[in-house]
């Protein structure tokens, strides 16, 4: 359609940061409605585990068409053990943001991850050796306040299980460095079709432990995951998250005191 083609255009034309912004966008969104997929799977008794194994499974199958179109040329590449690196931190970060879905109030859960665009901010720096100026690391700071704020690990009584979205927040923003490597040399389809095809049997091996067979409705829940969690590895996000980030997690603290005084007996 012509519309769609120009506003396509459109979209290209903009830089590489204000993409980011909007693809960021987009994807708070799906990211939301998977949050509430994922709540609903461990409500009917799904263990974390095996809910990154479905929906790692689910992914891998819709997959196929793209792999029988591009046959063995869409799976070269030079680097299967970055592949093979890459699915371990990313079944990792499934399982602990999985978990604190699971275990936590989603404004407390949601807040903490607000963490990962800091931990991705010092990762490019360090890692991908990225131009990070005195703005993008006061923004940082700023964020990491907010997270203590949340937090408050000076108070004996806080529950430590509210760690587990921070350190999901780390672990993906190591699995998304490393996207961003494997990216300068890999097409976006190999990339996924081997994070899948890893992701899949290492996320099996502990979900065999906790196995509760899901009902049908449940399982259509776990399929919804593939559709609502976008990831675009051809972006330069790093660049577009940093200065918004203070922002969330100041707001968010706001939120999340507001929402524990709320649900507090």
């Amino acid at each position: 359609m012509p519309f769609l083609r120009r506003l396509s255009q459109q979209f290209h034309g903009l830089s590489h940061a204000v993409q980011g912004a909007l693809y960021m966008t987009a994807a708070a969104f799906f990211f939301a409605l998977m949050n509430t997929c994922v709540r609903f799977a461990a409500d009917a008794g799904i263990h974390a585990t095996e809910i990154a194994f479905f929906r790692n499974l689910f992914a891998l199958t819709f997959m196929l068409p793209w792999l029988f179109r591009t046959g063995r040329v869409g799976l070269r590449t030079g680097r299967l053990m970055q592949h093979v690196w890459r699915a371990l931190v990313g079944v990792v970060s499934m399982f602990l943001w999985f978990a604190s879905v699971a275990a936590l109030p989603m404004a407390e859960a949601v807040a903490l991850n607000f963490t990962f665009p800091l931990f991705a901010t010092i990762l490019a720096a360090v890692i991908l050796k990225e131009d990070v100026r005195l703005r993008r690391w006061s923004a940082t700071v700023v964020g990491f306040i907010g997270v203590l704020v949340i937090l408050q690990p000076w108070d004996v009584s806080v529950d430590w299980v509210s760690a587990l979205p921070v350190a999901a927040a780390l672990v993906m923003a190591i699995s998304a460095t490393l996207v961003k490597s494997l990216s300068r040399t890999e097409a976006p389809g190999t990339m996924v079709f081997y994070m899948n095809l890893f992701m899949t049997p290492m996320a099996l091996l502990p979900a065999v432990f906790f196995w509760s067979w899901p009902g049908w409705e449940t399982l259509g829940f776990l399929g919804v995951l593939v559709i609502l969690q976008p990831w675009d590895v051809s972006v330069d996000w790093v660049s577009a998250l940093p200065v918004a980030a203070a922002l969330v997690m100041a707001v968010s603290a706001t939120l999340v005191k507001s929402l524990s005084r709320t649900e507090s007996p």
